[in-house]
This record gives C-alpha cells, sequence and structure tokens, in this order.
C-alpha cells in the first residue's frame, strides 16, 4: 500500500503506440530535394492519432538529425530495430516513446507565438495571450528562441503483445488509463503550405478508416481534426475528402 506521507516521485510520461514511418523524397520550388518523414502514432489502448513531420536536408536538419535520428540510430544498433542502412526506412512497429523538447531558434517560430499572443490580446484573451507570449524566451546569450517538442523513441517491440506487456510493467495494473498524453500543446505549422503533399497523405488515412469496406466518417473526422497536415488544408466537407471516400469505398 502506497505511503500517504511520502511524496510520490514524478513518472516520466512514456506512451506506447503502433508506429508507421512514411519517408517522401520532395522537390522543394527551388528544384533541392530533401525527405520529409512523417510518424503516425495509434495508442494500443486506443485514442488520437498522433503525426510528427521532420525534414531532412542536405546541411544539418533540426531537429531529425539532432534529436529524433540518434535515439533511432541506438536501438538499430541494439538490434531492436531492422534496417540496412540508417537512410533506409526503419522497420518499427510497436515502440514506447514521449514528447522532450528542443530550442528553435527559427525566426519563423518565434514569429508564430508573437503574432498568436496578438491576435489573441486583440481578441480580449488576456490569459491566454500571455501564456503564448511566454513560450518565447531568451537564451544566456540573450537571443530568442522557442521550445518545440519532438518525439524521441525508448524502445521498439516486434509485436502489440510485447509493447502492451511493457506498458502494463511501466504503469502496474493499478495505474488507470494506461499511456499518459496530457495536454498536447499547439505547435507552429511547418510545410504545410503544399496542398499536393497533404494530398498525398489523404488517402492512407481514408484507408486507415475502413470498416467492412466503407469508410467510418466519424473516425476519418477524428484523423484529420488531430493531424495538422490534414487539418490544414481539409474538412469532411472537402471536394477532395469526399473523392477520396467514393474512391476507397467498394460498392456493394
Amino acid at each position: 500500500m502506497t505511503d500517504l506521507w511520502t511524496p510520490t516521485p514524478d513518472r516520466e510520461r512514456v506512451n506506447f503506440s503502433e508506429c508507421e514511418v512514411l519517408i517522401e523524397e520532395v522537390t522543394s520550388d527551388k528544384g533541392t530535394k530533401y525527405h520529409k518523414i512523417t510518424f503516425n502514432l495509434f495508442q494500443i489502448s486506443g485514442g488520437n492519432l498522433i503525426t510528427e513531420t521532420y525534414f531532412k536536408f542536405r546541411d544539418h536538419s533540426k531537429p531529425w538529425d539532432s534529436h529524433v535520428l540518434p535515439a533511432i540510430r541506438d536501438l538499430i544498433m541494439a538490434g531492436k530495430i531492422n534496417t540496412s542502412t540508417v537512410d533506409n526506412k526503419p522497420d518499427i512497429k510497436y515502440v514506447s516513446w514521449s514528447f522532450k523538447q528542443w530550442r528553435s531558434y527559427r525566426k519563423n517560430d518565434i514569429q508564430y507565438w508573437r503574432e498568436r499572443a496578438e491576435n489573441e490580446k486583440q481578441a480580449g484573451q488576456e490569459d491566454e495571450a500571455a501564456k503564448s507570449l511566454a513560450k518565447i524566451q531568451v537564451d544566456e546569450k540573450g537571443n530568442e528562441f522557442v521550445e518545440k517538442r519532438y518525439i524521441h523513441i525508448l524502445d521498439a517491440f516486434d509485436t502489440q503483445e510485447a509493447a502492451q506487456a511493457a506498458n502494463d510493467e511501466f504503469y502496474s495494473t493499478e495505474a488507470s488509463g494506461g499511456n499518459v498524453w496530457g495536454t498536447i500543446e499547439p505547435e507552429p505549422p511547418t510545410g504545410f503550405g503544399d496542398k499536393t503533399t497533404a494530398m498525398a497523405f489523404l488517402p492512407n488515412f481514408v484507408k486507415m478508416s475502413m470498416e467492412n469496406n466503407k469508410v467510418n466518417r466519424d473516425k476519418l473526422q477524428e484523423f484529420i481534426k488531430s493531424n495538422d497536415v490534414l487539418k490544414a488544408h481539409f474538412s469532411m466537407e472537402s471536394e477532395e475528402v469526399k473523392t477520396a471516400i467514393k474512391d476507397a469505398e467498394v460498392p456493394f
């Protein structure tokens, strides 16, 4: 039995999910080629889909090079993830992971929160405006930055049963809710201006919403709402979504 008079130590929030990795080679308007890496994470205990997108450019790419990739390389070296080279698509099936933070000094990221705070202030949302402005911090050299989240993969599992067992061991049978997600702060939209790129993702999410050869509209709607790439361009009323549903459904 828990000692009521002894403070409970903080437990890291760890999530256990099915993992889908999508890698796409993209050509910019200037003809430069780069890779777009998307992680789709489905809680093994149910819940919202979490999607995070990273970019691998020719030069140093944060946070992919500096934060996301090192943990994956360690698991490859440990034999937990199979791939012939790091540049190939890793065979990741089930993972435990947590959100961690990295510093972004990009002007666009800083401007996003400054404009958001100004819009909230004009709307009379003083408390929200203060929170948004507080996202902009100053480092020891006096440079402004904002902290952004990234997915830090902790471990990889071959089966859902193995991931579920690790989940149960971590949280214990007395824990309620299994995975702990907490409040997910909004991130400034990055790289979502290209509707053509967003269209490439749409059929995958429509397919994931299929049940008995029919698209579950409620499920697809939740996918769109929880995915920054899709919701930047589409809703259930979009003609592209209606067409994708029609194409996916098999007539009886």
